[in-house]
């Protein structure tokens, strides 16, 4: 694969490569941006959620502190069963998630319990209420127990708070709570619907408001918050996600459009790079055909030019040589018959011999034989000498050109020397000018023709002028050696014509 169609893949790959790379980095932030509000809005739901819940347990355990006080400071000493059981009923109730109330009279293990029939569950350590009855004694507040399985899917936890009537101790009483029922009493609907949420005491789960969103569910969200909060002796985590950020393969569908569309777009100006690539080459191919046809013209032109002119010289030119000495040999027989008639031939002669020197300059005209024979510096040595002979106007010529040690193709040679030859003969046509003149030089890497003139000028911007002056042939001729025409010219000031053509090494003369 050649350089050009590499490129024509290379430069649609590299714009696509760039627009997805940035469609990627957009959408990237985009989902960020995203991640970033909702985190935020997730951080400040928690916060919220989490002193929502602390308050709303603390207002059950202070309910239950304020029975336990007016149970032991009642002033008729009422501890009576059905005082207990009509008290607590009441409250059981009233407030949600608080599934049973007991009354354990001191000494006794066992008590009275509301609703009746409530049997404290086996998981419940024995050993454990007992530490947390004597750390209620001597602290005198609600001691709150580590969270326990009650029953398939359940989650239970109690309170226990000491019964004094100054320093008599009547008992204890035991608050207990279902989890689900406390927890989603007190988180609203909305609160539900947007988010998952979780209640850790310690390591122990107390509460998922999903049963089927695990543990590692929650650690895996994109987007979480936690906040921690003590509620009496017990520390509890609450942890939330919206649903979106533990759905699988949330967070990027939310932007998958986005994405899409810029892969899109993408691919399209890809595509259209692609195609004015492809265009462009097309154009560059037509324009180098046509410039390959443009050399074949002018070639041969030359060749026809070339051979129009040996064909006037070798034949017409021996026709008219042929010619004169005929009609010397007759100016001499009449000279010898004493016939007066010497006056009409001479003036033959001279007609013939103008006719030979014009043939002569047509020949050169065509075709110099100096620039074939000799090399570009002679020629335009007589080019110059010829010009001084007819031109009403000083010519000065500047020409260094060491051919010996820099190379210039045929092609070359002979582009410069017709361009020199049509600028030599605009000014002598169209500029008035007084003094012509004409610097050639060369370069190793390229060659530089100058002609300039004092005359009359003209203004560029004049396409007319432009065309009527074979200005426009010159630079074809110009392009067709990979060369330059710099034309500037003011109006009353003359006119400069720059050529500069880059030359090659020796033995890299181009095919014609």
């Amino acid at each position: 694969m050649t350089a050009r169609p590499k490129m024509q893949l290379f430069i649609p790959a590299a714009i696509f490569t760039v627009m997805t790379s940035l469609t990627l980095l957009v959408w990237r932030q985009q989902v960020g941006y995203q991640d970033d509000l909702l985190l935020n809005h997730t951080g400040d739901v928690c916060a919220q959620a989490a002193r929502r819940l602390k308050v709303f347990m603390e207002s059950h355990l202070r309910l239950a502190s304020i029975f336990a006080k007016r149970w032991s400071t009642h002033e008729s000493r009422d501890f009576s069963r059905q005082r207990f059981e009509g008290f607590a009923s009441i409250i059981v109730g009233a407030f949600p998630g608080l599934h049973a109330m007991e009354l354990f009279p001191a000494g006794f293990r066992s008590g009275w319990s509301v609703p009746r029939g409530v049997q404290i569950p086996k998981s419940i350590d024995e050993h454990e209420r007992q530490r947390m009855q004597e750390q209620a004694l001597a602290s005198n507040r609600a001691v709150l127990s580590a969270p326990f399985s009650s029953g398939p899917g359940g989650t239970s936890l109690y309170a226990i708070l000491a019964l004094k009537r100054q320093d008599e101790l009547l008992g204890f009483l035991q608050v207990d709570f279902l989890a689900e029922t406390l927890i989603n009493d007190c988180f609203h609907t909305r609160i539900r619907s947007e988010f998952h949420f979780m209640v850790q005491d310690e390591d122990e789960v107390l509460f998922r408001s999903e049963p089927n969103v695990g543990i590692r569910e929650f650690n895996n969200a994109r987007v979480r918050a936690s906040e921690k909060f003590s509620v009496e002796n017990r520390t509890w985590k609450l942890t939330m996600a919206p649903k979106t950020a533990t759905s699988p393969g949330s967070g990027w569908t939310e932007s998958l459009p986005v994405l899409l569309l810029g892969i899109i777009l993408s691919l399209g100006l890809g595509w259209l790079a692609y195609m004015l690539l492809q265009r462009m080459e097309m154009f560059r191919l037509a324009r180098d055909q046509q410039a390959r046809l443009s050399r074949k013209v002018l070639m041969a032109q030359e060749q026809e030019r070339s051979r129009v002119s040996r064909e006037l010289h070798d034949e017409l030119g021996q026709l008219l040589t042929a010619l004169r000495l005929e009609m010397g040999w007759l100016e001499k027989k009449i000279s010898a018959s004493q016939v007066d008639e010497s006056g009409v031939f001479k003036n033959a002669i001279v007609l013939v011999e103008q006719a030979t020197e014009e043939l002569r300059r047509m020949c050169k005209g065509l075709r110099p034989p100096l620039l074939d024979d000799l090399g570009l510096e002679p020629a335009v040595n007589l080019l110059v000498e010829d010009i001084r002979g007819w031109a009403d106007m000083e010519v000065e010529l500047d020409c260094s050109l060491d051919e010996q040690r820099v190379f210039i193709s045929k092609d070359v040679a002979l582009c410069t020397y017709r361009i020199m030859q049509e600028s030599i003969t605009n000014v002598s046509r169209h500029s008035g000018a007084k003094k012509m003149s004409i610097r050639l030089q060369a370069k190793p890497d390229e060659l530089s023709l100058t002609v300039s003139d004092d005359g009359v000028g003209f203004d560029i911007d004049r396409i007319g002028a432009l065309q009527g002056c074979g200005l426009e042939g010159m630079r074809e001729r110009a392009n067709l050696v990979g060369g330059t025409i710099e034309i500037s010219s003011v109006a009353g000031k003359g006119t400069r014509i720059r050529l500069r053509v880059p030359l090659k090494g020796p033995g890299k003369e181009d095919a014609p």
